[in-house]
């Protein structure tokens, strides 16, 4: 089996469950020098080490990291899924295939179910080349998780090599399902109506010449800062700043202050090209209101959200105190990867595999001056077509003296896009 094959089963497991980075030790012993294993003491640099090391397709080194964070936790689930797929990853199918049967005995005498170890525990069955079992179990995980887009595309993916009418029929009763799901989750009373019944106050507590002040991360953005009123948003990555303003709310205009272009995109193209996929609405069972929380002094009703056909939830904090337009609400929480609503959501919380994750944390949040003119792009900026452009070229499209002044220039040194 090909190298590709085992970077994505190693890829889809890490990603289903990547957890919040803590990579300033990371970083400082990269920067350094090639890192080892003993370079890293904390539970969170040694994670974000094995993620690296499974990008890296360096699996021997990662599978050491995996088998040291289960013996710290040894009863962390997430390290032992991620043990089993460096296992797959280096061929050693049958100890690969033994560690998933027993994580997968271990969840069902708790009563859990979690899709991530199932869609691995397909993939690693067919690396085996086991495909007779592997169709099998396909079927029956194509029942167990019914309506799961998920393990329907990890089956669909799969059966693209097989073939194997059986499992194509299947596959098309599983299409069936999907689709009962996305009609029931437009229905009156579905948990995505829920949500959407949630409304702001009516004012929005700023007053004229205000806008908020907001610095938050995300699974996908570490850090950034949006400055929001109303119908219109900037937002400043430390790297580009970006628009997004009524009426087209899914569109986002990138612009860099020192090159002087900007770059149109959709919100998905933005997330595809960043974080690698695009806005993904969980399909959840039950939403109900849990509580409440002060985020930062703004008070927010919290949801628990139960997962379709999983044992996991997330816990969402929607502020009513912030009235923001409709459209803008949209374009945030498709931004944070957040389900839709009308609420601005300042927090969101993960529970799945016995883990937490932060999936939304908002550091700071003031109320602001700001000019009218703050939300437009100044006179003398030149449209570009892709992020390189956006970077590095002068006045409009690339030429190859834009990056040769920039690599050999004494000012590109001090420059903020190195």
């Amino acid at each position: 089996m090909n190298k590709s094959l085992c970077l994505t089963t190693a890829l889809m497991a890490v990603c289903a469950l990547a957890k919040p980075t803590f990579a300033q030790t990371v970083n400082d012993v990269f920067s350094s020098k090639r890192a080892a294993l003993e370079d890293f003491r904390s539970v969170e640099s040694l994670e974000e080490f094995g993620r690296r090391s499974m990008n890296d397709m360096e699996f021997a080194q990662a599978l050491q990291v995996w088998a040291k964070l289960r013996s710290m936790k040894p009863k962390d689930k997430y390290y032992w899924l991620q043990y089993a797929v460096t296992l797959s990853c280096l061929r050693r199918h049958k100890e690969a295939l033994s560690n998933f049967e027993s994580l997968r005995k271990e969840c069902a005498s708790k009563k859990e179910k979690f899709a991530v170890i199932e869609k691995a525990w397909l993939q690693a069955l067919f690396k085996s080349g086991n495909w007779p079992l592997a169709k099998q179990e396909s079927r029956r995980a194509l029942v167990d998780y019914a309506g799961h887009a998920g393990v329907y595309k990890v089956v669909l993916s799969l059966n693209e090599r097989w073939k194997d009418k059986a499992v194509s029929e299947q596959l098309s009763l599983a299409l069936k399902e999907l689709h009962k799901v996305y009609q029931s989750d437009k229905s009156r009373n579905s948990p995505r109506e829920v949500l959407l019944k949630v409304l702001p106050n009516k004012t929005s507590g700023l007053s004229p010449g205000e806008a908020l002040s907001v610095v938050a991360k995300t699974q996908c953005f570490p850090r950034f800062k949006l400055t929001l009123v109303g119908d219109r948003l900037l937002g400043d990555s430390g790297v580009v700043k970006y628009i997004v303003r009524a009426p087209n709310y899914e569109r986002v205009v990138l612009f860099d202050e020192e090159s002087k272009n900007f770059l149109p995109l959709t919100l998905d193209q933005l997330l595809s090209d960043h974080c690698g996929h695009e806005w993904f609405q969980e399909s959840y069972i039950s939403v109900v209101k849990v509580g409440e929380r002060k985020v930062l002094g703004f008070n927010c009703d919290i949801y628990k959200c139960q997962f379709r056909g999983e044992s996991g939830y997330h816990l969402l904090g929607l502020c009513r105190d912030l009235k923001v337009e409709p459209g803008m609400v949209r374009a945030l929480c498709h931004f944070t990867y957040a389900p839709e609503t009308n609420c601005v959501p300042l927090c969101m919380e993960e529970y799945y595999m016995g883990n937490k994750r932060d999936l939304i944390t908002v550091q700071s949040i003031k109320k602001v001056p700001v000019k009218a003119d703050a939300f437009e792009l100044g006179k003398g900026y030149h449209q570009v077509k892709d992020m390189g452009e956006l970077m590095f070229s002068e006045g409009g499209a690339m030429k190859e003296s834009d990056l040769d002044q920039f690599l050999l220039s004494p000012s590109g040194a001090h420059s903020k896009h190195r």
